[in-house]
């Protein structure tokens, strides 16, 4: 009964008319659910082809179903505002691939969660990717030196970082900022889902 929603431009926005609620009889906490449960698919969808780069259907279960860790709830209240002021810096580009400011928000906390075990690590185990987002530093270098032009002016003034910066700076370097600058780690989640999807839809 998905198609009975309009989430074209990924706002996450309920277009069900109240004659169509009433013609299958949902309640308004029905139509919530099933609305948010489309969202989260189409979510994990993009997760797994955009992020992974790998259509892997239990993975992308696992995506929709981690939650986040009590006690960690300040800690995402501070990570999603650092989201919400990421995102305008990218308008222009997530708008070319059909990604609305709403919709990216709730990508990016829920890859968050998923990636950090519900914000509860920021370094994985054994390899090299860093914040609650899993950004490797090779990924950051290939974005500085293969796209820099997505890193300009307003990046730049959100995070303190620019392209030139990124080109110059060491993995150990990145690793750092990764972990302590999450404006700066959020910004490269949302590039690497840009690219990602652009490279596919070419």
């Amino acid at each position: 009964m998905i198609d009975i929603f309009n989430i074209g431009e990924y706002e996450g926005t309920n277009t069900l008319s109240p004659e169509l609620s009433l013609r299958y009889n949902y309640t308004r906490q029905e139509v919530d659910k099933i609305h948010k449960s489309a969202i989260l698919s189409a979510q994990a969808s993009d997760w797994g082809n955009y992020y992974q780069t790998e259509f892997d259907s239990d993975k992308m279960e696992a995506f929709m179903s981690d939650k986040l860790k009590s006690g960690n709830e300040e800690e995402f209240k501070q990570l999603s505002s650092d989201i919400a002021g990421a995102i305008p810096a990218f308008s222009t580009e997530l708008n070319s691939v059909d990604m609305g400011p709403e919709y990216t928000q709730g990508l990016l906390e829920q890859t968050a969660i998923h990636e950090s075990g519900g914000l509860e690590y920021d370094t994985q185990i054994g390899g090299p990717a860093r914040s609650y987002f899993q950004v490797e530093p090779n990924t950051v270098k290939d974005i500085a030196k293969n796209a820099p032009g997505i890193l300009g002016g307003k990046f730049t003034e959100y995070t303190g970082v620019s392209a030139g910066d990124l080109k110059n700076m060491s993995t150990s370097e990145i690793e750092e900022l990764l972990l302590t600058n999450q404006k700066f780690a959020a910004s490269m989640a949302i590039v690497t889902y840009y690219r990602n999807q652009k490279k596919k839809k070419e």
